[in-house]
């Protein structure tokens, strides 16, 4: 009977299979690497789209209100942002840019308002567009910053 003997690699075979798992592991974690980054650039994506959609419908209300005009609206937040808005909003709306137009339609009293959303780091191309036909009211009269007879009586109060 033969005696079973241990089988001998040479040096360079045990060097080559170290080579080969060693490009096995980096090529694994590469791929790994890539895919978490796409991953990354999609929840990005995502939330510029759902920013640039809040933004749009902000701007479709505040104009269908009768708080702004389309030709307020140009331009980068800093125009058209309120600065006493939520901070986190405030945020994540600050490097945007919006244009608004204002297109008559066939119907009396309705008009198309066509709303862009643009980042301003990136392309030029918008993020986002929102078309509504709204009817514009003109600025409201509703004696907003008339006086108050209420604040009156509270100011000859506080100054007695």
């Amino acid at each position: 009977m033969r005696l079973l003997r241990a089988n001998r690699s040479s040096p360079g075979a045990i060097l080559l299979e170290c080579v080969l798992a060693l490009a096995l592991l980096v090529g694994g974690g590469l791929t790994v690497m890539m895919l978490v980054d796409n991953a990354s650039n999609s929840v990005q994506r995502v939330r510029d789209a759902q920013t640039a959609t809040d933004i749009a419908s902000s701007v479709i209300a505040q104009i269908e209100a009768g708080i702004l005009t389309p030709e307020a609206l140009r331009g980068d937040s800093d125009s058209w942002f309120s600065p006493a808005a939520d901070i986190k909003q405030a945020s994540s709306w600050k490097s945007w840019r919006i244009d608004a137009d204002l297109e008559p339609t066939t119907t009396e009293g309705l008009s198309l308002v066509v709303v862009h959303v643009f980042r301003d780091v990136g392309p030029n191309a918008p993020v986002f567009s929102l078309q509504r036909v709204v009817r514009l009211r003109g600025p409201v009269a509703d004696g907003l910053g008339d006086s108050d007879p209420i604040e009156a009586l509270i100011e000859q109060a506080s100054k007695r």
